[in-house]
């Protein structure tokens, strides 16, 4: 385990403390699995990709739910329905921020990888 990944899971049983939502919550965020393509072969990137990727589906399923409620809602106020749209229009946003983060660890390394061969002379003939 790297000191990254080991300060990680320090800092994360601290925060849970005795709550045994939050334990369960921490689990399941490093249990998280990243798509095949999104993996970096850093063990610390593809840590923080586990966390992010539990966050966005945790986000997603609020999505979905809230989807589902502006459904059954008929009987809102005007007050309701505004909340209701202000709920909708930040989960979305949420997935749509996590979808972005979970990009940035490939996009670091291919944009490193241009740079480095930019930098590389050109082979002597």
């Amino acid at each position: 385990m790297s000191l990254l990944e080991h300060d990680f899971l320090e800092h994360k049983k601290r925060k849970a403390g005795s709550h045994p939502d939050r334990k369960r919550q921490v689990g399941s965020a490093l249990q998280a699995e990243i798509a095949v393509n999104a993996r970096t072969n850093i063990p610390e990137f593809d840590l923080f990709l586990r966390y992010v990727k539990y966050q966005h589906d945790v986000a997603a399923r609020m999505l979905e739910d809230l989807k589902a409620a502006q459904v059954a809602s008929h009987e809102l106020t005007h007050e309701g329905l505004l909340m209701e749209r202000f709920n909708l229009r930040m989960a979305e946003h949420d997935v749509e921020v996590y979808a972005q983060v979970l990009a940035l660890p490939q996009r670091i390394l291919e944009d490193a990888e241009a740079i480095r061969s930019e930098m590389e002379p050109p082979p002597a003939a």
